[in-house]
């Protein structure tokens, strides 16, 4: 958990919320993204579609067996994998790119991140996590 002074103070519930939201982020790296931003704009307005497909009770058995059939799991052995992931949705997107501090925030989860990776020397010098969300 971060500490008062914002820096994080390391350990696995950390981790876990970390992997949580970043996987909750489709990312690119900056030329790809500025090159073809109206191809990731169609990519980010079909998202939502598919999340709907993968939790819609009636459309979740055909989600399960396409994801599991590409990791070579059955459906059965795929669903606590999806049971154990977090998608958010359109709204809570949205909600976490309001800047903030916390994990709440993709701004805030993001520098709880790079802090981590400097701390624990994934790095040495802090990136300008900021500038990576558009």
């Amino acid at each position: 958990m971060p500490s008062r002074n914002g820096k994080c103070d390391g350990g696995a519930n950390i981790q876990k919320k970390l992997i949580r939201h970043v996987a909750n982020t489709n990312t690119a790296k900056f030329a790809p993204m500025d090159s073809s931003k109206a191809d990731w704009e169609k990519v980010a307005k079909v998202w939502y579609r598919v999340v709907y497909y993968v939790y819609d009770p009636k459309t979740q058995p055909d989600a399960l067996s396409i994801m599991a059939a590409r990791v070579g799991l059955t459906a059965e052995q795929y669903k606590p994998i999806l049971d154990g992931t977090k998608i958010l949705s359109l709204a809570e997107a949205k909600a976490s790119l309001k800047k903030g501090e916390g994990f709440d925030s993709l701004y805030g989860s993001s520098r709880i991140a790079d802090d981590f990776n400097v701390k624990n020397e994934v790095y040495k010098e802090p990136q300008a996590v900021d500038t990576y969300i558009d």
